[in-house]
């Protein structure tokens, strides 16, 4: 992908006129075999440059006969007359005014050039199987051998879909969105979620997808559900392509059998998820979280008794406060700890607060803690290892 765009960014400036016709970029729009429409033909047998050369001059029939009428515009306007020298065809780097090349322009390129759309990550979500996202990846940057690539690259004239009998061209609109098969699955699944169309180009049909507002548990699947009919899709058509076949109703159950298997994954403990996705469209819809909450409350030690709590403590300080039964602040103490953990910083904060109430004999006492391991450890629960006191 870096080197297709590279290519297309050095200009080679006909001198002795030896570079490709086809394939290098002499007219400083791109090669020729990436900016000419599908359906043209190439002649094979005008290889170099130079065939399209009389004295200085364009051969402007010839450049008519092989090219279209705007890019021969173009090469007389802008490239003008050829000054017929015995030397290489001189490469300039067009990004750059003076021509050179440098690594940081070429890294800036490739930056300019990411997908701006930063959504494009769904593909690879949470609990989708690789399979399905590596084949989502390659589509979207058409890295498939269908009609549209291999007619781009000059391997086939002309490929007509597999999956269909409209005599249409085989390219990635065609046979993921506007094919009859495709047209079908895209409008079944859209409307258990209420999604209206229309469904024309790919990845405006993937972000249509991705971009829908839904229940919050819906949203990973609705993210996922491109990825399995795009699959199915191409499954279909590679059956198809061998001799083989596979009906409409066959795709939707392993489309929904797919949804079902991510969603008992992406949710494990919901036990009940249903089968079909208008059914688990429904029930994730309805589905409310249970929220359970514990009320805590700080009591007034006793007359005659005093209260020690080291809640404070935390990564990088520990710290105990003591209060007498009226509540009045009766020591606190607070240090810096370097080096530690946050349990161990409650440790030491326990352990400070207890020794000093031991030392001044602030009896009766009661100490608290917010560490759910500090209080299973007294209660004989876990058993201390001695590593943090």
């Amino acid at each position: 992908m870096a080197r297709d765009s590279f290519d297309q960014e050095i200009w080679w400036e006909p001198r002795c006129c030896h570079a490709s016709l086809w394939y290098d970029n002499w007219t400083q729009l791109g090669a020729l075999h990436y900016i000419m429409p599908l359906d043209h033909v190439i002649d094979e047998n005008f290889e170099e440059v130079n065939q399209l050369r009389v004295d200085e001059r364009w051969d402007n029939n010839l450049l008519t006969k092989l090219i279209d009428s705007s890019i021969c515009d173009h090469v007389n306007q802008v490239m003008g007359t050829i000054q017929q020298i015995e030397e290489n065809d001189k490469q300039w780097w067009m990004p750059i005014n003076k021509g050179k090349f440098y690594v940081g322009s070429a890294f800036e390129i490739i930056q300019s050039r990411k997908d701006p759309h930063k959504d494009i990550m769904f593909i690879w979500e949470r609990c989708l199987p690789f399979k399905f996202s590596f084949l989502m990846w390659r589509i979207w940057f058409q890295r498939i051998p269908i009609g549209e690539v291999l007619v781009k690259s000059r391997i086939a004239n002309h490929i007509e879909c597999y999956c269909c009998d409209t005599n249409n061209r085989e390219s990635f609109n065609h046979l993921f969105v506007l094919c009859l098969n495709a047209t079908y699955l895209w409008k079944l699944f859209a409307g258990a979620i209420g999604m209206q169309g229309p469904f024309i180009q790919l990845k405006q049909t993937i972000y249509k997808w991705w971009e829908e507002d839904c229940a919050t548990k819906l949203k990973p699947l609705c993210r996922a559900v491109p990825s399995f009919i795009i699959w199915q899709l191409w499954k279909r058509r590679n059956i198809i392509l061998h001799g083989g076949s596979m009906t409409r109703h066959t795709m939707v159950l392993e489309i929904n059998r797919n949804i079902h298997l991510m969603a008992k994954s992406r949710y494990s403990w919901l036990a009940e998820m249903p089968n079909t996705w208008t059914s688990i469209v429904q029930f994730l819809e309805n589905y409310t979280t249970l929220i359970n909450n514990t009320m805590v409350r700080w009591k007034f030690p006793e007359r005659e008794s005093y209260k020690c709590n080291s809640d404070g403590s935390s990564l990088g300080s520990n710290a105990f406060c003591i209060k007498n039964g009226q509540g009045e602040l009766v020591y606190v103490e607070a240090c810096k700890t370097e080096f530690c953990s946050a349990l161990q910083a409650k440790v030491k904060g326990f352990k400070g607060g207890l020794l000093y109430c031991l030392g001044h004999k602030l009896l009766p006492l009661t100490m608290e803690t917010d560490s759910v391991t500090i209080k299973k450890i007294l209660d004989g629960i876990w058993r201390c290892l001695g590593l943090f006191l």
